[in-house]
C-alpha cells in the first residue's frame, strides 16, 4: 500500500491519539491529550502537527469503509448529475454538451461514450454533481455520538476532508468507470444487430441466390 498522509501519520505514533479522539470521551480537550505526542522524536513538532496527523488517520479510517463506500455510492447514482462544461469557445460537435446536465440514473449509453471522448479531446470537463453538504450531514449524524464533545469539532473536520479528498473522488471514478463499461457494451450490441441486419439484406431484390461455403 503506498504511503499516504495517514500511514506517515502511524508511523509518527500517532494511531493513539486518533483513537482517542474518534472515542469521544475524553475529559479534557484534544489540544491537551495531543501534547503527550508533542517533541516524541518522531517528528511531531507542535499540537496543531499532532491534531492534524490524528485528522489523517481517521479521515483515512472513514475511507476505508466499504459499507460507507457502498451507500454513498448507491446514493451518488441515485441522486447524482453528470455536469459537462466547455473549455474552449470554438465550434465542434460536442457543442450540446458545452453546457450539459442530465441525472446518472437516466444518462444514455451514446451520450456516455461522446462526453468521455469530448473530455478526452479536451473540449470539455466532466464531473458528477451530487448534494455534498447533505452526504457530510448524514456522515456526522452517523458517526457523531455526542455534538457537545470536545472531539465533535474534530471529527466532523475528519469527516469532510475525507468524502471530498478522499471518498468522493474515488466513488465518482468507480461510477464513470461503471457507466463507460455498460456503454460500450451496450454499442457493441447496437453494432451487432445493425451488422446483423446488414449482413441479412438480400444482395439482389426479389432474387434467390445461392452460395458456395468456399471452405468447402
Amino acid at each position: 500500500k503506498r504511503r499516504t498522509r495517514a500511514s506517515i501519520a502511524k508511523e509518527k505514533g500517532l494511531q493513539p491519539l486518533a483513537d482517542i479522539i474518534w472515542g469521544q470521551k475524553l475529559i479534557g480537550t484534544p489540544e491537551e491529550a495531543a501534547k503527550a505526542f508533542v517533541d516524541s522524536g518522531q517528528g511531531v513538532d507542535t499540537v496543531l502537527d499532532a491534531i492534524n496527523g490524528a485528522m489523517d488517520i481517521l479521515a483515512e479510517q472513514f475511507s476505508d469503509d466499504a459499507d460507507l463506500r457502498k451507500l454513498l455510492r448507491e446514493e451518488t447514482i441515485k441522486c447524482g448529475a453528470i455536469v459537462s462544461k466547455k473549455t474552449k469557445n470554438e465550434p465542434s460537435v460536442y457543442e450540446m454538451y458545452y453546457d450539459y446536465t442530465e441525472k446518472v440514473k437516466y444518462i444514455k449509453p451514446h451520450r456516455i461514450l461522446a462526453v468521455n471522448r469530448a473530455e478526452k479531446e479536451d473540449v470539455i470537463t466532466v464531473k458528477i454533481d451530487v448534494n455534498d453538504e447533505k452526504i457530510i450531514e448524514f456522515l456526522e449524524k452517523k458517526n457523531i455520538k455526542n455534538n457537545d464533545s470536545f472531539c465533535a469539532h474534530y471529527i466532523k473536520e475528519a469527516i469532510e476532508d475525507s468524502y471530498k479528498r478522499l471518498i468522493f473522488p474515488s466513488v465518482q471514478r468507480e461510477i464513470r468507470s461503471d457507466l463507460t463499461l455498460k456503454a460500450m457494451d451496450s454499442a457493441i450490441d447496437n453494432f451487432g444487430k445493425n451488422l446483423e441486419s446488414l449482413l441479412l439484406t438480400p444482395p439482389m431484390k426479389e432474387k434467390v441466390v445461392l452460395a458456395f461455403d468456399p471452405g468447402f
